[in-house]
Order: structure tokens, then C-alpha cells, then sequence
């Protein structure tokens, strides 16, 4: 992965990566980096739109609805590795292959039976 002038990462698809969105969110970039994401900001692209509504909340806020936010996705990803889910089959289906079954079976021998040549 390649770097910028202050050894931060940058992404492949040129977005700034999360630790300098966040730096740029506390207002610790130099004059050019913050210059060089603000431009990314003026792409107009979904991320960008994001960022955005980010730089609005305050880090601050940000910092909090992020915590939330993995709590929450913590929390129902941890609850869905507990749960097994069964495979139950109704006892109406149940019937109705009991009675196929047994349908094909007098076909095939009322099909014996009168079948000529035998």
C-alpha cells in the first residue's frame, strides 16, 4: 500500500483511509493534506457525502455514534452465532409424501397387474 509525505496509507481507489479521515475530522492534518481530502470531498461520491455528515456531527459525536454503532453490529452479529437454526417440517407436508408415496405404489401395481404380455 502505498503512502503519502507523512507515511499515511492511502487506499488504492485514491479515498483518504480512516485514520486520516479521522485526523481530518480533529483538525490535525497539515494545510496540504487537508487540502488534498478536501478535494476527495468535492468528488461527490457517496463516501464523500458521508464524511460530510461526519465533519457536521464534531468528532465528538462521531466518536460516540461510532462506539454505538459497533456495539450494535457486535451485538447482533454475537447473537446470530448462537442461535441454530432447525429445519422443521410441517406434518401437512409430512402427509402429503406419505400419500404420494403410497399412490405410486398401487400405480405400479394396478400397473403389474393389468400390464399384457404378462
Amino acid at each position: 500500500m502505498e503512502a503519502n509525505k507523512n507515511g499515511m496509507p492511502k487506499n488504492k481507489s485514491n479515498s483518504p483511509d480512516e485514520a486520516r479521515i479521522l485526523a481530518y475530522l480533529n483538525g490535525e492534518l497539515s494545510e496540504g493534506d487537508r487540502r488534498e481530502v478536501e478535494e476527495w470531498i468535492a468528488t461527490d461520491s457517496p463516501e464523500s457525502d458521508m464524511l460530510m455528515g461526519l465533519k457536521e456531527l464534531g468528532a465528538a459525536q462521531t466518536r460516540k455514534s461510532n462506539k454505538r454503532l459497533k456495539k450494535s453490529l457486535t451485538r447482533m452479529i454475537g447473537s446470530g452465532r448462537r442461535r441454530s437454526k432447525t429445519v422443521g417440517v410441517d406434518h401437512v407436508t409430512i402427509y402429503i409424501i406419505v400419500i404420494l408415496l403410497a399412490l405410486i405404489a398401487v400405480a405400479y401395481f394396478v400397473i403389474l397387474k393389468y400390464m399384457p404380455g404378462r
